[in-house]
């Protein structure tokens, strides 16, 4: 008479316990290769010439702004350059944009970005965006200065909250301008601070 019972560990016979051991493994590989498709890519802003570098969550998109001459100028041509820009909404309620652009400069232009010049320049920015609490701050690093500006505001109805920057080499220009817009939203505030936190010069990040 056979006695049928719960078929323990140690009653398994060998070969079953060797294909139990491979299908966990397959598990494990299986689960491995899910969490590497499921991590977000992230994008390294490089350009030649730039002395800066950035790191998005995505590849951003890249379009071309153009400076017109002042009327009547014929000393200048139109001036054109490519500028980088982020823009990701959460929920339809918060706003992140950030763009940049970075550009060619030169040891005569390096020497006229002073301190003052930096400052000035982020000052008329936080008038033209009307903010409430703008401050500016300086920093020089290794041959590179650095200005930046923070301050909140609203745009539209909603409110903002506004950061630009200047990164300035003996080879290139970095300006940025990044917005955070709406409601507080802690997914939306990493992002936000992420993205500004990598610019960086090249070779640093």
């Amino acid at each position: 008479m056979l006695v049928s019972g719960p078929v323990y560990a140690e009653d398994t016979p060998p070969e079953d316990e060797e294909a139990v051991e491979q299908d966990d493994a397959s598990d494990d590989t299986d689960s491995e290769e899910d969490m590497a498709l499921q991590e977000p890519e992230h994008y390294k802003f490089e350009k030649d010439g730039c002395d800066f570098t950035a790191v998005f969550p995505e590849p951003p998109y890249t379009s071309k702004r153009c400076n017109e001459p002042a009327p009547g100028d014929l000393t200048r041509s139109r001036d054109c350059y490519d500028v980088v820009s982020y823009t990701q909404v959460y929920d339809m309620t918060t706003t992140v944009n950030i763009s940049l652009s970075c550009n060619k400069s030169s040891k005569t232009a390096y020497e006229q970005y002073s301190e003052a010049v930096m400052r000035t320049t982020l000052e008329g920015m936080a008038y033209r965006n009307d903010l409430d609490d703008a401050k500016v701050g300086y920093k020089q690093y290794d041959g590179i200065n650095m200005a930046s500006l923070s301050g909140t505001g609203t745009t539209g109805r909603q409110s903002q909250i506004y950061v630009a920057q200047l990164w300035v080499s003996e080879n290139s220009v970095l300006s940025v301008e990044a917005q955070l817009i709406g409601e507080a939203r802690p997914d939306a505030d990493k992002t936000f601070s992420e993205i500004l936190r990598s610019i960086t010069p090249a070779g640093t990040n």
